[in-house]
C-alpha cells in the first residue's frame, strides 16, 4: 500500500499574542514541533528550529541566552532542557499561552517516575507491553524479545497493539502491574497519569 505523508499545521485562535510573547526574548532559539511550523516564519530570532517526533538533536551549539519551545505538553522540553542543563528553558502553550520555565527539578521528577517504572517492573507479576502499528514507531520485534526475557523470570506478559494508543483500553483489562511502552516516548511522560499502571519507556529495558 502506498502511503502519502504532507504536513499539517494548527490554525491558532491567539497567533498574533503568541508571536508577540515569543518574540519578546532577546537572544533566544525558538523550537517547535512540525504541526506550529509555518509559526517560524514570523518569529524573529535567526536562530529557530523544527524538532522531528523525538529527536530534539537540532537544538544544538547554540550560544544564546534562553530556548523558547512552542507546543503543549512537557516532554519536548524536558528532553531539551536534558541537552542544554545550562541553558534557561520556556515552554509556551501555542493554546492557552501559559508559560512555564523547565528546571532541573523537572527532570528529576521524571526520572524519579522512571525509577518508580522500573522498580514496579521488578516487581511485577502482571506486564503489559505497548505496540503500535505506526510507521516509525512500531517496535513489534523489541516488544517480543521483551515478552520472552519476561516469561523466562516468570512474569505473565500480555502485548496490547494500537494504532493509536489509546489508555483507556486498558480499564478493560484489570490487574497489570506494569507496562512497558515501545510506541512513542512521549505517553511516559505527557500521559503517564492517563494509564492504570506505571509506564516505562522501551529504551530503559533493552
Amino acid at each position: 500500500m502506498k502511503v502519502l505523508y504532507d504536513e499539517v499545521s494548527y490554525v491558532l485562535k491567539h497567533e498574533n499574542k503568541l508571536l508577540k510573547l515569543v518574540n519578546s526574548y532577546k537572544n533566544s532559539f525558538v523550537a517547535t514541533t512540525i504541526q506550529f511550523k509555518p509559526l517560524l516564519k514570523r518569529v524573529k530570532s535567526k536562530n529557530k528550529a523544527v524538532v522531528l517526533g523525538c529527536n530534539v538533536s537540532s537544538i544544538k551549539d547554540f550560544k544564546g541566552d534562553i530556548i523558547i519551545f512552542i507546543g503543549d505538553g512537557e516532554f519536548h522540553a524536558l528532553m531539551i532542557k536534558k541537552m542544554n542543563l545550562n541553558k534557561k528553558v520556556i515552554a509556551v502553550n501555542p493554546f492557552n499561552l501559559s508559560k512555564r520555565e523547565i528546571r532541573r527539578e523537572d527532570i528529576k521528577k521524571f526520572e524519579f517516575r522512571e525509577a518508580v517504572a522500573m522498580d514496579a517492573l521488578k516487581n511485577a507479576n502482571n506486564v503489559g507491553i505497548i505496540v503500535t502499528t505506526k510507521y516509525g514507531q512500531s517496535r513489534m520485534k523489541d516488544a517480543v524479545k521483551i515478552k520472552k526475557d519476561l516469561e523466562k523470570k516468570g512474569k505473565k506478559v500480555y502485548l496490547f497493539l494500537f494504532e493509536t494508543v489509546n489508555p483507556d483500553e486498558f480499564l478493560n483489562f484489570k490487574g497489570l502491574d506494569c507496562l512497558i511502552n515501545t510506541a512513542c516516548p512521549r505517553m511516559a511522560l505527557d500521559d503517564y497519569t492517563k494509564f492504570p499502571a506505571p509506564v516505562i519507556n522501551v529504551g530503559k529495558v533493552l
